[in-house]
């Protein structure tokens, strides 16, 4: 959301620290938006996602597809069409496509047990596995959550969460700082160096992410209110992010 709202990179650029005093007045704002969204809307969400899924999906894809043409304009604005371009942005399609296809099998994995071994190498797999995981957060489109699934730890950072486990939430929150921190300063400093290879690389993670949340189709009343709702809000987001 933060590439179709035109705010990703200016965000990168806060959590790396960089002028951390002057973004301050970017990421207070930002972070008090985000919990009202959170507190306020997320019910909303899961309610329109469960009793109405295929309007809601077309919703959030129409947010998507309308904001590709001006990230495509930023993209293209910091460097002629070449082969290194079309790399990227390939690169960015066929990540995004690995984590689709790893996510489809992602329900079939069952909670583990928690381990009764507390040992060191137990709270240094979850501050690792957070640290990875913040990296895919950061990425536009990809899953944290697919990550710590990927590694077996999943289960135990939502037990930790349930159960108020000290000892783990610390362990998790501190990987996930130092992976958010570094992410955003390593993803920063190639849009630096290599505006418009990064740029078409985000650009092709954004665009393929559309087909993560596709809902499917049905040709009846819901359905058409589906493609209602993605025309909506394509022209909402597009019309949005004109000005920037």
């Amino acid at each position: 959301m933060a590439a179709v709202l035109q705010i990703y990179e200016r965000l990168l650029k806060a959590l790396s620290l960089k002028g951390f005093k002057r973004d301050l007045k970017f990421i207070l704002p930002l972070s008090f938006g985000i919990l009202i969204g959170i507190y306020g809307f997320s019910n909303f969400i899961l309610i329109a996602l469960n009793k109405v899924p295929m309007i809601t999906g077309f919703a959030f894809i129409g947010l998507i597809l309308g904001s590709i043409p001006i990230l495509y304009s930023h993209a293209i604005r910091s460097g002629k069409h070449n082969i290194m371009n079309l790399i990227f942005f390939t690169l960015g399609l066929l990540l995004m496509l690995v984590f689709i296809t790893l996510s489809k099998g992602g329900h079939r994995i069952s909670p583990a047990q928690i381990s009764v071994d507390r040992s060191m190498h137990f709270y240094l797999l979850i501050f690792a596995t957070c640290i990875v995981a913040s990296f895919a957060m950061v990425l536009p489109g990809l899953s944290g959550s697919l990550v710590l699934m990927l590694f077996g730890t999943y289960s135990k950072v939502i037990y930790a969460v349930s159960h108020i486990d000290v000892k783990i939430l610390t362990a998790a929150a501190i990987g996930s700082v130092i992976g958010i921190i570094l992410s955003a300063k390593i993803i920063s400093k190639l849009i630096e160096m290599f505006p418009s290879a990064t740029r078409f690389f985000i650009l092709g993670l954004v665009t393929f992410s559309a087909i993560a949340i596709y809902p499917g189709f049905a040709f009846n009343k819901e359905g058409m209110i589906a493609a209602l709702s993605l025309i909506a809000a394509a022209s909402l987001s597009y019309l949005s992010t004109r000005k920037h």
